[in-house]
């Protein structure tokens, strides 16, 4: 099924050019949210365009891994990108970070409403 791979690495590789433009325009804004909430909307952003990278080069390194005849290129490509190690701790640092997020969101929320009731 060579066209899920390409439809993968289309949508990932979209994924990186927004994500790397989200990345841009928060780095380079005024400064307009609190610290807080701004560093943890950067780490998002980080962790999801390292999601995206990743699943970019271990397709197409799946592809073309045998192109490389060195033991330790392939090596390093095996364990890196084939495995999917690194997507798995992208995936996990992209949810940690939306909890973290949702948690700051949450109580933000909380405490500006418990103090219009009192």
């Amino acid at each position: 099924m060579p066209w899920v791979r390409i439809v993968l690495v289309t949508l990932c590789a979209f994924g990186v050019v927004v994500n790397g433009f989200v990345l841009f325009v928060l780095l380079y804004a005024k400064q307009s949210q609190p610290v807080s909430s701004k560093m943890l909307i950067v780490n998002q952003t980080v962790a999801d365009l390292l999601c995206c990278l990743t699943i970019v080069i271990s397709t197409v390194a799946a592809t073309q891994i045998h192109e490389y005849t060195t033991l330790s290129g392939a090596v390093v490509i095996c364990v890196l990108f084939h495995s999917s190690v690194l997507i798995a701790v992208c995936d996990f640092a992209s949810v940690i970070n939306l909890v973290l997020l949702t948690l700051e969101r949450y109580f933000k929320i909380v405490s500006q409403t418990s103090r219009s009731w009192s």
